[in-house]
């Protein structure tokens, strides 16, 4: 569904990019006014996680990340993330969702955006050996930011978001440092 959902953005990214590349160069015009200010953002990618990174010996695993941002006035947006990330440990094969809501401040110019946010919602680990499935959910934080790069009127390239994702599973505490890139498409913008 993941990859459905990235495939897709990449495809609308391209196509309004080649729509760009045709035609005439025009000079990069300035910011939008506060009315102009686009409604909601949508992101999807690839997602790296190092778990339980303060150990100093958590399993690196891999997946993707989504997040939905509605855009609240030109600085401040209220953003509600889910991700999905999939490796092993010690033979046992590991799932790790999470799903976070919370603010996020960005700082926008003409050729992309910088932001910072903090989430707080919750995470569920999910660990399968010899035929044995074990689940546990709990609180999960993460503080972070990143870097959104303009490609085109309606699409953005996120270098790169950098999280400390806290989670509080099964009574015991993990550090994680999660790591993201994709692609942040704009469907629109409205009149405010």
């Amino acid at each position: 569904m993941g990859i459905a959902v990235l495939l897709t953005m990449f495809a609308i990214g391209a196509s309004d990019a080649f729509a760009q590349a045709v035609a005439p160069v025009a000079p990069v015009a300035p910011l939008p006014p506060m009315e102009e200010v686009m409604a909601v953002d949508l992101f999807g990618g690839y997602s790296h996680q190092t778990l339980n990174s303060a150990s100093g010996g958590g399993p690196n695993v891999n997946g993707w990340a989504a997040d939905i941002q509605s855009i609240l006035g030109r600085s401040v947006g209220l953003v509600m993330s889910v991700s999905g990330v999939y490796g092993s440990q010690f033979g046992a094969d590991l799932q790790l969702y999470s799903i976070l809501i919370g603010p996020r401040l960005t700082f926008r110019t003409q050729r992309g955006n910088v932001f910072v946010h903090a989430l707080v919602g919750g995470a569920q680990l999910r660990a399968s050996a010899a035929g044995v499935d074990d689940h546990s959910a709990g609180l999960a934080t993460a503080m972070g930011g990143g870097v959104d790069v303009r490609l085109t009127r309606r699409t953005s390239l996120r270098v790169i978001q950098t999280d400390y994702l806290l989670t509080e599973i099964a009574g015991k505490t993990q550090h994680n440092l999660r790591l993201s890139t994709g692609l942040v498409y704009r469907p629109g913008s409205s009149a405010r």
